[in-house]
């Protein structure tokens, strides 16, 4: 058979065809450059725990104690502008003073003041947003990635209290918030 015989020329013309067919088909080409926008989101983390050290629910009331630890608590935020941390003395706020105090729970005239410290800083009840709180927290940085640890100490003179016998308490509770 000859290049130019009818059969060739039939062959050319269907490979042709096949090729076009298929050049049609092809990827586009690629730009020179091209961008994809990654996106994610960091939650608010703001949290404070209390480790209670031992026999900080047993204390004993007729001796006087000195800075004694009660809890080591850890503050964690992760907000950019920081956060506050409040301490609030129950007994405080319901008798509507900056003192904060053991009170016998059968006899409630029954009292005996104390003081505490908060991270080896005297806490001053009454400069946290009203009677019987403190801020004893005011931090304008995140914390580290495991919090910040800071400890509760409490001192009070029981030796010359004359207490009546009884169960005395307060509770203190603590607060975190972001800025």
């Amino acid at each position: 058979m000859q290049p130019s015989s009818p059969f060739f020329k039939s062959l050319r013309l269907s490979l042709w065809a096949a090729w076009v067919c298929l050049a049609g088909t092809a990827a586009p080409l690629a730009a020179a450059n091209s961008s994809i926008v990654l996106h994610g989101t960091v939650p608010v983390n703001i949290a404070v725990s209390i480790a209670p050290a031992a026999n900080y629910n047993n204390l004993d009331l007729e001796v006087n104690a000195v800075n004694t630890l009660l809890a080591t608590i850890t503050e964690v935020a992760n907000t950019k502008l920081g956060y506050t941390v409040v301490l609030e003395s129950n007994n405080a706020i319901a008798a509507g003073q900056n003192t904060a105090y053991f009170k016998n729970t059968a006899d409630a005239t029954e009292t005996l003041n104390y003081t505490l410290k908060y991270n080896g800083v005297t806490v001053a009840f009454g400069t946290g947003g009203g009677i019987g709180k403190a801020l004893v927290s005011n931090a304008n940085a995140k914390t580290p990635a495991g919090g910040t640890s800071k400890g509760l100490q409490i001192t009070y003179n029981g030796s010359h209290a004359n207490l009546e016998d009884g169960i005395y308490q307060d509770t203190l509770r603590v607060t975190i918030a972001a800025k």
